[in-house]
């Protein structure tokens, strides 16, 4: 586990959610997923339990995320290596988007 990692109770979910914005938001940078993804399974997945494809596959369908946290990113990159989703990053001067979309069918 790296410094910033916490284990967070998944048993209330807003809680959770709060918790990870105010340790993990640095200088406002922030941008956690949004309330429909806030529920069990995606947080279980945050926290490096096991996903199984179909568990997202619902959640993430004709959606987009903007993600600017380096744990996320690090955890959607693995789902990318797995053939799961597709991340478009956009480089700025100041920081770089990640943006979910696309969920392969197959």
């Amino acid at each position: 586990m790296k410094d910033k990692d916490e284990l967070f109770p998944i048993t209330n979910i807003e809680e959770c959610v709060k918790r990870l914005r105010e340790n993990y938001s640095d200088k406002k940078q922030w941008i956690f997923i949004p309330p429909t993804f806030q529920d069990e399974l995606f947080l279980k997945g945050f926290m490096g339990e096991s996903l199984l494809t179909s568990d997202i596959k619902g959640k993430l369908r004709n959606n987009k995320i903007t993600i600017r946290n380096d744990n996320i990113r690090e955890y959607l990159e693995k789902l990318v290596k797995n053939g799961h989703i597709t991340i478009e990053v956009k480089t700025t001067k100041h920081d770089r988007k990640y943006q979910v979309y696309n969920f392969p069918e197959n």
